[in-house]
């Protein structure tokens, strides 16, 4: 947020019009979101978080501070937003930081040509067959809680119990984990979706940049989960429990929140286009009818 606002007024110093999504006209600097759907203001440069950012391109975009990324660079969440703002760019991207780190030779691509490609080194998968399941558990039971990339597609896990686990960049779409027990689990960056999940605990699980889409977690305790970024687009979430959980950034998009608890969730910059409340209970306590 203050690096948001100092772009802003020093563009303004500058003659510029700015806009910052959701207020209500260009050249407004505050806190209050009083059109919290509009991105964009005729003649304004917007001025945006990439939180904000997502689902939305511009022909040129320039990302300042490019240096707070490349000083954590083995930080998953910060390259996931990097990428996300990246490719908000239609034909040209402009990155700008200080000092030097071994970071910015990966953008030094971007200038080879008129295209680019990214190279992400995975981990290793391990394969999981239906028969192999039973060893994972084995190994679980064992005190071996590194399961990192495991391939899951289709297995069904119902009642599992895999708390703690390091499930993260898991492929588990369409699995079935109706009412397993995945408390504190890693699952960033997890593929969970279509995944049944109805009744699953994942209370305090990490899931950040997690593709939950169309995922089924009717009555799931996601109390106090890690959902930041992830995509939870479709998702069925009646009835579930998401209170004090991290929605920052998250892509709730036509999500069904009927009768589901939000008491206290972050929902700061979440895409919330035609997503469902009825009943359901919001961070300050309101119910919607």
């Amino acid at each position: 947020m203050a690096l948001e606002t100092y772009v802003a007024n020093f563009l303004m110093t500058q003659g510029l019009d700015i806009y910052i999504p959701g207020a209500v006209d260009c050249n407004i600097v505050t806190s209050e979101k009083e059109k919290p759907n509009q991105f964009w203001c005729e003649g304004g440069i917007t001025i945006s978080r990439i939180h904000r950012a997502k689902g939305q391109e511009a022909d040129m975009v320039y990302l300042v501070g490019f240096d707070q990324i490349a000083k954590d660079e083995a930080n998953l969440s910060f390259r996931h937003q990097l990428f996300v703002a990246l490719t908000r760019s239609r034909g040209w991207v402009r990155l700008t930081g200080t000092g030097a780190y071994p970071m910015y030779n990966e953008m030094a691509v971007i200038q080879s040509g008129d295209r680019f490609s990214f190279t992400q080194r995975q981990p290793r998968v391990r394969e999981i067959g239906l028969t192999n399941v039973g060893e994972m558990l084995r190994c679980y039971h064992q005190g071996n809680r590194n399961f990192r990339g495991v391939n899951l597609v289709g297995v069904d896990l119902t009642g599992v119990c895999l708390s703690e686990a390091n499930l993260m960049g898991a492929n588990l779409a369409q699995a079935n984990l109706k009412n397993a027990n995945l408390e504190g689990a890693k699952l960033l960056l997890a593929n969970l979706s279509q995944a049944v999940m109805t009744g699953a605990n994942l209370h305090q699980a990490k899931l950040v940049g997690a593709n939950l889409s169309h995922a089924k977690l009717s009555d799931a305790n996601l109390t106090q989960a890690d959902l930041r970024d992830s995509d939870l687009s479709n998702a069925q979430l009646m009835g579930a429990t998401l209170e004090g959980a991290n929605l920052t950034g998250a892509n709730l998009s036509y999500t069904n929140l009927s009768q589901a608890n939000l008491k206290q969730a972050d929902l700061t910059e979440a895409t919330l286009q035609d997503t469902i409340y009825s009943h359901s209970t919001i961070t300050d306590g309101t119910i919607f009818p």
